[in-house]
């Protein structure tokens, strides 16, 4: 579901690419990877290694066309972090007017944030 919600009310893939393009594996198939771990409550880049040999579903559920390996994970997590920071956070407003999410206010007008 985080594959279709992200390809379906983002532009966060393109959008990537064209910021921080790289040879070999596509940032924004970087990034897909990442947002995956994350899914599955794990940070660690090592944790990709499983889903970089050889879990299929995990591929095809994110729509990156290739994992990376723990190493370029963190390489290139650490090279672009500056513009991929920027990226997800306009991604998330993105998503959220899209999606049409429901946001209700605290009794103090706050928004909740975890």
């Amino acid at each position: 579901m985080v594959g279709i919600a992200l390809n379906r009310f983002t532009k966060l893939a393109y959008q990537t690419d064209k910021a921080a393009p790289k040879r070999g594996i596509a940032t924004a198939d970087v990034l897909r990877s990442y947002l995956g771990l994350l899914c599955r409550g794990k940070s660690d880049f090592a944790a990709i290694h499983p889903f970089f040999e050889e879990d299929e579903f995990f591929r095809h559920s994110l729509g990156p066309t290739k994992v990376p390996s723990p190493k370029t994970l963190r390489q290139r997590l650490d090279e672009f972090a500056e513009i991929l920071r920027i990226m997800v956070d306009a991604g998330m407003v993105e998503f959220l007017k899209k999606s049409q999410a429901q946001l209700t206010p605290l009794g103090t007008d706050n928004m909740a944030e975890d």
